[in-house]
């Protein structure tokens, strides 16, 4: 609910990361086709898309991502 625009792009990245499925449909799994679009709609207006994969192969924004996760791992500042 308080994250900057660009938190709230990890967080849909991390999201796949961890689940391997878009946020969108997780959201239309259990919450329907309707609330789907709507969350969709409203991540659109701020710039954000609940559709966005993680690939850190791919892309340089999500490997340092990746870079970040697995330092923090190492340093034990994550489980």
């Amino acid at each position: 609910k308080n994250l900057t625009i660009k938190e709230g792009k990890i967080l849909v990245k991390l999201i796949y990361r961890e689940t391997n499925t878009t946020s969108y449909d997780i959201v239309k799994s259990f919450r329907g086709r309707f609330n789907a679009f709507f969350w969709q709609s409203m991540a659109k207006l701020w710039d954000n898309n609940l559709r966005t994969q993680y690939n850190p192969y791919e892309n340089r924004e999500d490997m340092l991502i990746e870079h970040i996760l697995i330092q923090a791992k190492l340093e034990e500042k994550l489980d």
